[in-house]
């Protein structure tokens, strides 16, 4: 079996402050936790209530990849991004391989009353090269019928969706 490590100090970090964090203090959290060599960062959201500077919170990919350019050369850890279901529309992520993007993954978060409709984000996202991690929210809401419909969505692409 094997594990890797997601830090999502800067997302779930924004709880506290509303994911205002200085530039510098967010590229020296990052650069910190890459030589700590955590594999997988989560560095905020992509939201359309997102901000451009001085925030964890996105309004789109290019304002962060602004902020990472200096980092860039040095990373060995995959940078994540989380999309509340219904909160970005995912038909304007940049293709993973575009030039000066920094982001490998998007985490996809949803509530069970989304469990039907996620699938057009997923598709997409998948089809603009970033690895999926799916994000089922309040779980200790869900039934068991519930829970068999997330693993039957697993088993629709079970090479490229994670939980």
């Amino acid at each position: 079996m094997n594990f890797e490590l997601l830090d999502c100090t800067l997302r779930d970090g924004g709880y506290l402050n509303n994911w205002e964090f200085k530039e510098k203090d967010v590229l020296e959290i990052i650069s910190k936790l890459n030589s700590a060599k955590i594999e997988k960062i989560e560095c905020g959201y992509l939201s359309k209530k997102g901000k451009k500077y001085n925030t964890t919170k996105f309004i789109d990919l290019s304002y962060f990849n602004e902020l990472i350019y200096p980092l860039a050369e040095k990373l060995t850890s995959s940078l994540f991004l989380m999309i509340d279901y219904n909160d970005f529309e995912t038909k304007f992520l940049l293709d993973k391989n575009a030039k000066a993007n920094f982001v490998t993954g998007i985490r996809l978060a949803f509530h069970k009353t989304d469990l039907g409709k996620i699938e057009n984000d997923v598709e997409t996202i998948l089809s603009k090269g970033y690895e999926l991690y799916l994000q089922p929210m309040l779980t200790n809401n869900y039934s068991k019928e519930e829970f068999i419909q997330l693993l039957q969505l697993k088993s629709l692409i079970p090479d490229k969706w994670n939980f």
